[in-house]
């Protein structure tokens, strides 16, 4: 029912249905440990509510549309599993645990009033990813974007560091595609032939134009064949990335990394280069599965 008294609504649940034609509204903060269901034309007015999702179950949020004030994703074990696209007003912090979008889009930070706080977990199969408002500057916390790369296996995770124009707008797409370019067979700018590209790549734009900051790019490498972690470079598909290459390093995963301008941000595409033999080769199982 939509009818309890504000100070008799719980604020932490296991599953949640609504049922009928009438609108649900939240409490400001909500804890739930299961499913979010819509059965009839009803909906959840959740655009005031902060949502934190933990439990170690699967989650489906089971939804016509999806708007949240904020949410918290603190979940051990299990994954939530999202039917329509996601839309946050204000913050999303990641804690642990793993976003299944099916394909659906996360639109973060819409009134850009939020933050974004990536402490650790990771999203599989997310559509367009953009985020409203950018802080004053992109660290670990707040620039690195979690992707798993399904088709290749291993975390794909994509980091946007440094200084940048606040309340500019960044849309990226993670394109999965299996496998590598074994034919790469062109020159990075400093004259250095990028022989593996992998397949899977990274769609990259920033608006309005955000000026001539300096900003470091860097693309995981989790669950690749490498030779050295300085094989990595972060390239283009089929050409040189703008910018400058810089060498690969080792921090949790193997990163390639590039120094650019946000200006260079433009519509580009980015993935994973190697200039040696054996590297940047998706480790594929005995049945090529």
């Amino acid at each position: 029912s939509s009818s309890l008294f504000a100070s008799a609504k719980p604020t932490q649940l296991r599953h949640l249905l609504v049922d009928g034609d009438a609108d649900l509204l939240l409490p400001s903060h909500l804890i739930l440990q299961g499913n979010l269901l819509q059965m009839g034309q009803g909906g959840f007015q959740l655009a005031p509510t902060q949502l934190t999702l933990n439990g170690e179950e699967d989650q489906s949020l089971n939804t016509q549309t999806l708007l949240l004030g904020s949410l918290v994703l603190q979940k051990p074990a299990g994954k939530v599993s999202l039917a329509c696209d996601l839309s946050i007003y204000r913050s999303l912090t990641m804690v642990e645990g793993m976003l299944d979008f099916q394909g659906h889009d996360l639109a973060l930070n819409t009134s850009s009033l939020g933050t974004f706080n990536y402490q650790a977990g990771s999203w599989q199969k997310l559509g367009r990813f953009s985020y409203f408002g950018l802080p004053n500057i992109l660290t670990p916390t707040s620039g690195t974007f979690p992707f798993e790369d399904l088709a290749n296996g291993g975390f794909r995770g994509l980091q946007i560091l440094g200084p940048t124009l606040a309340g500019g707008n960044l849309t990226i797409e993670f394109i999965e595609q299996r496998g590598a370019n074994h034919d790469a067979n062109f020159q990075d700018v400093d004259g250095t032939e990028i022989l593996y590209q992998l397949n899977s790549h990274f769609k990259v734009s920033a608006n309005p134009n955000l000026g001539q900051e300096e900003l470091e790019l860097r693309i995981s490498a989790d669950s690749l064949l490498l030779d050295q972690v300085g094989d990595l470079r972060v390239v283009s598909r089929g050409q040189a990335a703008a910018g400058l290459p810089i060498p690969g390093v080792l921090a949790g995963y193997p990163w390639a990394k590039r120094k650019l301008k946000w200006a260079e941000l433009f519509d580009t595409e980015f993935t994973i280069g190697s200039y040696r033999e054996a590297t940047v080769l998706p480790l594929l199982k005995k049945n090529g599965n």
